[in-house]
């Protein structure tokens, strides 16, 4: 998904906005409020910042077994039915606004990435760090798929479908995090020799232009959901 499909958020906003996501996940206990929130906020956001997908993957490969597990663990197998299903609810919920709010928090298109960090008062070797665990996540991405595409002509994956993907990731693991050590030697390599932190210090991007009703519905977002937090939490 290309950076220009993405939605620029003054960082200061995005910051709020994962503020108000987690502390309304963590005190709120509603399921209706929690679920309302993810489908008329999270979810929109997700589909105006062409992600739509990504959060979907988050869902099916990462909640849904939670889901499954809890249901494993205080249904089937401790036999406490009063209540349990209620309490599997909230607690996937909660996890799914904060995971999702985490995963858009993050998405910063890349040509923002720099002074969005140093909005956030990063420099030195930290905005390095930063921007070297962006770029490592890319390449996680990239390598993952390459390795599958390799087992997929080797005929070790017969369909190409995401239940067939989900079960490759013993087999990728390994290769993966090989490749993902010796390609973050040679990068830190490659930026001592060309002084990457001093052409970061003075690198001096342009300041990008904010969509004013994108931010001030973020900025409506989350002091509507941190009000709605407190009355709840303090009535």
């Amino acid at each position: 998904m290309k950076d220009a499909r993405q939605l620029i958020i003054q960082p200061y906003i995005r910051i709020l906005f994962l503020i108000s996501c987690i502390a309304g996940a963590c005190l709120i206990a509603e399921p209706v409020f929690l679920g309302g929130f993810y489908v008329l906020v999270i979810l929109p956001l997700f589909y105006l910042n062409g992600a739509l997908r990504k959060n979907m993957n988050l869902l099916i490969f990462g909640m849904v077994p939670i889901f499954l597990s809890f249901v494993l663990l205080y249904i089937l197998v401790s036999g406490h039915s009063n209540d349990a299903w209620g309490f599997i609810i909230l607690k996937c919920l909660r996890l799914l606004v904060i995971t999702s709010s985490l995963q858009f928090f993050l998405s910063i298109p890349k040509i923002y990435l720099l002074p969005t960090f140093r909005a956030w008062g990063l420099g030195g070797q930290t905005i390095i760090t930063v921007l070297g665990t962006f770029t490592v996540w890319e390449d996680i991405q990239f390598r993952a798929g390459k390795i599958i595409e390799a087992r997929f002509a080797r005929g070790f994956i017969t369909e190409r479908t995401a239940w067939q993907k989900a079960i490759q990731l013993p087999h990728i693991l390994v290769p993966l995090i090989i490749g993902i050590f010796r390609t973050s030697v040679e990068r830190a390599e490659s930026w001592e020799q060309k002084k990457i932190l001093v052409l970061v210090d003075s690198l001096r991007p342009a300041k990008p232009k904010f969509p004013v009703f994108l931010n001030c519905f973020l900025i409506f977002a989350s002091l509507t959901w941190m009000t709605l937090t407190l009355i709840y939490h303090f009535k």
